[in-house]
């Protein structure tokens, strides 16, 4: 297992309700290519940690920053990348964070999309109180590079933003 504890020092609540949506959204989404969450929980601390499957790996982006994966390679990973986010947008789950670095390549060849801190609810109804819908969006979240130009402009956003970005990123470092 691996524990992810948010800092003491993060007592705003919207950072709290950030770590916890992080947590419920794996939950909802049960699938092989989803980290999956284990627990919510306090420490002896009190401290909110989040328990999720360890992964032992790499991320995708080592692997492309090392060419350790040949092209191959890359589009099998591509492949179950897509597969896990049109999974979640089947489910109305937006990630606005997606990336490289938040996608793990375990050493068995596994690969794990791993952070959901920025990720939203497409419907009118959110399936968990502390997942943010769309709607409610107020502040701009996620890695500016690899936003698409409504998500970085607060525009009204869709399920399609993002459904490119893992082929993009990795058509422009193979090069």
């Amino acid at each position: 297992m691996a524990i992810k504890t948010l800092r003491s020092d993060r007592t705003d609540p919207r950072q709290i309700k950030r770590f916890r949506a992080e947590a419920a959204i794996p939950a909802l989404l049960e699938h092989p290519n989803i980290v999956p969450v284990h627990d919510l929980c306090y420490n002896a601390s009190s401290e909110l940690q989040l328990v999720m499957k360890r992964v032992t790996g790499r991320t995708w982006r080592g692997l492309l920053n090392d060419n350790a994966a040949n092209f191959d390679d890359n589009i099998r990973i591509l492949l179950k990348v897509c597969d896990a986010i049109g999974f979640a947008h089947d489910r109305g789950i937006l990630p606005r964070d997606l990336k490289p670095e938040n996608v793990m390549v375990g050493e068995h060849g596994e690969v794990l999309v791993m952070d959901w801190s920025c990720a939203i609810h497409l419907g009118p109804i959110s399936p968990h109180p502390d997942i943010p819908l769309r709607d409610s969006l107020v502040t701009i979240s996620g890695t500016p590079v690899y936003m698409s130009p409504e998500q970085a402009r607060l525009k009204r956003i869709g399920a399609t933003p993002q459904t490119l970005k893992p082929a993009a990123e990795w058509w422009r470092d193979r090069k």
